[in-house]
């Protein structure tokens, strides 16, 4: 999802917006195991420079499953669908607030676990990360009035989530 402004006072406005952490943005995530029903990851992340910022995610499990494949020392895959709300904005920091909780994302080849992958790669053509930018509420930047964009699921990630038995919260 992007947010374009058609203004160099809109723009400066929304850059102001997402500084003073006003922007609210949830994501849907499929992560490995089954996650914890609710929870904050209060965890700092090293910027570029190796310098450690704050860094805060909120997240509530949105439904799990476990698919009939023995992974690891596991007899089954377990998965869990995740809303997750960053409340900084820090680079991966879904990511890798998520496999610091030992819950990387599905599809993360930089921080997740290659086995999973290769099951939804094989399983249900997914090679990609499991993480989409679902829902973002802003003010408009001139009239301040309150402004919620919602983007639906893809039809290859929906049929994965409908065959997994998964629906999407409402916006």
């Amino acid at each position: 999802m992007l947010i374009f402004a058609r203004s160099k006072i809109s723009a400066a406005n929304l850059v102001s917006q997402f500084e003073a952490q006003q922007v609210k943005k949830r994501y849907l995530a499929v992560v490995r195991g089954w996650a914890p029903q609710e929870g904050v990851i209060d965890q700092p992340l090293q910027d570029l420079n190796g310098v450690s910022k704050n860094a805060r995610t909120t997240f509530r499990c949105l439904g799990r499953c476990a698919l009939p494949v023995p992974m690891g020392r596991y007899p089954q895959a377990r998965y869990s669908l995740i809303e997750a709300q960053p409340e900084t904005g820090r680079m991966h920091q879904i990511r890798r607030h998520f496999k610091f909780l030992s819950h990387p994302l599905v599809g993360d080849v930089r921080y997740g676990k290659g086995e999973h992958n290769r099951l939804f790669r094989d399983r249900f053509g997914l090679n990609r990360l499991l993480l989409h930018a679902w829902n973002i509420k802003i003010d408009h930047p001139q009239s301040g009035e309150p402004l919620q964009f919602t983007a639906p699921l893809d039809n290859e990630l929906g049929s994965v989530f409908t065959e997994l038995g998964w629906t999407t919260p409402e916006a």
